[in-house]
């Protein structure tokens, strides 16, 4: 594998620690009684919107490790959502890239509040990095539903474009020094 493939020089490009405010609306409320999603599930995602309606926006914080696996094709990707202090969302994926020098498969663990001792939930997608290593596109399970998600990188950090049959969001992730506590 290539160093120089689009799929490494992205990851490699997105190294580090981010955060920003978390964005999410239920875009097509009739899809979203639609979704197969259980009843614990669906008050998390309606929790979420309406105590950022009410509160303010959740924090979402993430790292990419590219540095201590990308050599072996392997980028590690963790995610935290919280508020007040809790965290309400974890994840870490393994996102495998390709010998192609463009997609990449992810396979991770997410963990929700309030579930037990965080039992964790197993998921798998798949992407594409575009020929300039600017743009990523993602497609993965999210709450009993498909999520396709684009990403662009820039000089001013990743924009994140989530889009489901029910929902939108949108994620404008900066560099941090360090995650914030929160």
């Amino acid at each position: 594998m290539s160093g120089e493939a689009p799929n490494h020089v992205y990851y490699r490009a997105c190294e580090g620690a981010w955060s920003c405010d978390f964005e999410l609306e239920i875009s097509d409320p009739a899809a979203f009684r639609a979704c197969p999603m259980g009843w614990l599930d669906r008050q998390r995602v309606t929790s979420m919107v309406r105590w950022a309606r009410l509160t303010g926006p959740f924090v979402f914080a993430t790292t990419v490790d590219y540095a201590s696996r990308g050599a072996r094709g392997e980028v590690v990707h963790t995610a935290r959502m919280a508020k007040f202090g809790a965290t309400f969302l974890r994840s870490t994926e393994v996102l495998t890239l390709d010998a192609n020098g463009r997609d990449f498969t992810l396979r991770g663990e997410q963990r929700f509040w309030p579930t037990g001792r965080w039992r964790s939930r197993s998921f798998a997608g798949h992407g594409r990095v575009d020929e300039t290593a600017t743009r990523a596109t993602y497609d993965f399970e999210w709450f009993g539903t498909r999520m396709r998600q684009t990403t662009i990188r820039h000089d001013l950090g990743v924009d994140i474009y989530q889009e489901s049959p029910w929902s939108r969001g949108t994620q404008r992730l900066r560099r941090v020094a360090v995650l914030p506590a929160q």
